[in-house]
């Protein structure tokens, strides 16, 4: 079973203009175990939630895996 999850990637993309889609590119958490193994995982936009490309400002979205949740923010900009 999943016992903590965090985001371990730098790469990935937080800034979005108006309208702009969902870019989960480079994006990765660490997952943790309960039998205190560590792994990787590549982030898939099914995901997150709490993306509205629509809204202007900053926004924090919701990675959910194994029934673990961590959040980070983003922000949509006007072009």
């Amino acid at each position: 079973a999943v016992t903590a999850i965090s985001i371990n990637s730098t790469s990935h993309k937080t800034t979005y203009n108006f309208t702009e889609s969902l870019n989960v590119s480079g994006l990765t958490i660490e997952v943790t175990g309960d039998d205190g193994t560590t792994k990787t995982v590549n982030v898939t936009s099914s995901m997150i939630s709490g993306f509205n490309p629509l809204e202007l400002g900053t926004q924090t979205l919701t990675i959910t895996y194994g029934g673990c949740t961590t959040t980070f923010d983003i922000e949509v900009i006007e072009e």
